[in-house]
């Protein structure tokens, strides 16, 4: 009897310490994420760092796979790191395509978009992105994703030698930038 008793303390002490540690784990996560967000534009190869330390990334999911799938995306984008496909931050575009986050929102759709432009090349389907994107504009808070958003769509166009929607792209560009 009293043996039986001892396994069950120590299965629970078990159970607590492992749930502690999985807390422990989502917090780590959660302010590295954090971090990384904050650096993304000031010093992306730092943000990157940040990313890729995160050990437990396979095992992420929700919201916190959609935010390091973004993050780790427009890292590798800003510190010119090409990337084959656009797998990754097609996560983030599934988890907020329902989600009420327009600026997260139209952050992956953004960042979907130079990723086609860039580095497969696919300009129809990168200007889909980037229209994409400008849908969430009206309810987006993140003026530097906006100003961005407005910006490829005028080079985009005007690359396609689509003058006429580029002439109209880049003055709202500049009205982000006063």
């Amino acid at each position: 009897m009293k043996r039986e008793k001892n396994i069950l303390f120590i299965l629970t002490i078990l159970l607590l310490l492992a749930c502690t540690a999985c807390y422990r784990s989502t917090r780590h996560v959660t302010e590295h994420l954090s971090q990384a967000e904050g650096l993304i534009w000031a010093a992306p190869d730092s943000a990157l760092h940040i990313l890729e330390s995160i050990s437990t990334s396979r095992h992420l999911t929700g919201k916190e796979q959609a935010d390091y799938a973004l993050l780790l995306s427009l890292a590798q984008y800003r510190c010119y790191i090409p990337v084959s496909s656009d797998s990754l931050i097609n996560l983030a575009i599934e988890y907020y395509k329902d989600k009420n986050d327009a600026d997260k929102k139209g952050a992956a759709f953004y960042v979907k978009g130079c990723i086609l432009e860039e580095y497969t090349k696919d300009i129809p389907n990168a200007l889909l992105a980037y229209k994409e994107a400008e849908m969430c504009i009206p309810d987006m808070n993140e003026k530097r994703y906006v100003a961005r958003i407005y910006s490829s769509l005028g080079y985009i166009n005007k690359k396609s030698f689509h003058f006429d929607p580029a002439k109209e792209y880049y003055p709202k560009f500049r009205s982000i930038l006063v």
